[in-house]
């Protein structure tokens, strides 16, 4: 009996090292995993800002931010994996935080910190990507940083305004990149609305020079520039509906 006793115990003392041994294997191979998520910092390849294809066509056909927003959805990828970013919607709207991992030759997007699979990173081109369903174009990456707040506007505002404009057949007038205006004394900065949300009901495209809003629009090769005109429909939330005033300004194009 004692022997009996003595076998039985030594049965359960065998069984309780096994499931240690087997759970020590399992934590430790989560653990390589958390470590490799942490360490393994490294260049990513296609950094830069990024808008929606979608996007970029509406604004390529429309020239009209206002309509494009349907479409919004951009996102900065940073210079190296591991670092915060968030994909924004609707330019007002962001996911949780994510940050680019690479396993192997792949890449992904993971949320952080639950460190789960966010999106799926395909690299198609230089300037076209994958991310999840959808597909991205590379609008600069000139962007270091997103601690400029406005390098959105400056980024598409330029890209819808670039070139050299005249005015009165006289002034020559240059949207720069970074959001300068030379040519003119009247002008020096300019940026283009991309949100248009409340608490206005925007009816036209609104681009600001210096502090003040006007509206815009194109012809073929005319940049049309409008002063904005307040209605409020009686309505109950007294809503300020934005539409054309008077023209102030025609720039051709050169």
């Amino acid at each position: 009996m004692r022997f009996f006793f003595i076998f039985l115990t030594t049965l359960f003392i065998l069984f309780l090292y096994s499931c240690s041994f087997n759970n020590n294997t399992q934590t430790g191979k989560k653990i390589n995993v958390n470590e490799s998520f942490k360490t393994f910092d490294t260049v990513v390849p296609f950094s830069g800002y990024w808008v929606s294809e979608n996007y970029y066509k509406c604004l390529v056909e429309t020239r009209s931010t206002r309509k494009a927003q349907e479409f919004a959805q951009s996102i900065f990828i940073p210079h190296r994996t591991l670092q915060i970013t968030s994909m924004i919607y609707g330019f007002h709207e962001g996911s949780e935080n994510i940050c680019v991992i690479k396993n192997g030759n792949d890449y992904k997007f993971w949320s952080v910190p639950a460190r789960e699979n966010f999106y799926d990173i395909q690299i198609i081109s230089e300037n076209r990507i994958k991310i999840g369903d959808y597909y991205f174009i590379k609008l600069s990456n000139k962007v270091k940083n997103e601690k400029d707040y406005y390098f959105e506007e400056k980024l598409i505002g330029e890209f819808l305004l670039k070139g050299t404009y005249t005015a009165n057949d006289i002034d020559v007038i240059n949207f720069m990149p970074d959001g300068k205006i030379t040519g003119v004394d009247l002008f020096s900065s300019y940026s283009i609305l991309l949100d248009y949300f409340a608490p206005f009901d925007y009816r036209v495209d609104v681009i600001k020079l210096n502090n003040t809003q006007y509206g815009y629009k194109f012809g073929k090769d005319t940049l049309f520039i409008y002063d904005l005109k307040c209605s409020i429909e009686p309505n109950e939330e007294e809503i300020c509906d934005l539409s054309f005033g008077e023209l102030q300004y025609k720039l051709w194009k050169k």
